[in-house]
């Protein structure tokens, strides 16, 4: 599932092999309550679970926008989405793309560009901006390429923010 969702995020269209109603449909199988609470530690089969989840709940936003609207499935996404971003992280590492942070990073910027952002997608926007890990960012920024007829000022404000830190060391921007 992971797979056929960045296929359908890189094409911007749905993969060959999977519709979009199957990949939601078995994405929602896999869904449990406390998903994206636990740390993600890149090793172990829940977190292959999750990159699924927030891989299809981004990829169907980019794929087909409308229909994600028509199937009532904005919300669905968002909560996934935002979970993810917020997910704690006890590996500081290099995050690799297939962390749900960078899935996340993907559809809220799709939810901004598409005008169906709250609050509170976009104050986790900004946060991931500030993310340690340049995969997130990139990811982010990516995502809002579309966004900036749709909200300049938080383009703009995204993009003081990625200056300002490029201009603070590393090492006091995040703490080491």
């Amino acid at each position: 599932l992971f797979m056929r969702a960045q296929k359908t995020i890189a094409q911007k269209t749905t993969a060959d092999d999977m519709t979009i109603e199957q990949a939601v449909a078995s994405v929602k199988e896999l869904q449990h309550a406390e998903d994206f609470s636990l740390p993600y530690e890149n090793t172990e089969w829940i977190n292959q679970r999750l990159e699924a989840i927030v891989g299809v709940a981004a990829a169907i936003l980019i794929a087909d926008f409308e229909w994600v609207q028509a199937q009532n499935l904005i919300t669905w996404s968002r909560d996934i989405l935002i979970a993810a971003a917020r997910m704690p992280d006890t590996n500081k590492a290099h995050i690799i793309s297939s962390h749900p942070k960078v899935s996340a990073g993907r559809g809220l910027g799709m939810l901004i560009a598409h005008d169906a952002a709250d609050m509170e997608v976009r104050q986790q926007v900004i946060k991931l901006l500030g993310d340690e890990q340049e995969e997130v960012v990139k990811a982010v920024f990516h995502s809002l390429y579309q966004a900036w007829k749709v909200d300049e000022i938080l383009c703009w404000n995204a993009l003081s923010l990625i200056l300002s830190l490029c201009l603070i060391p590393t090492n006091i921007a995040y703490g080491r």
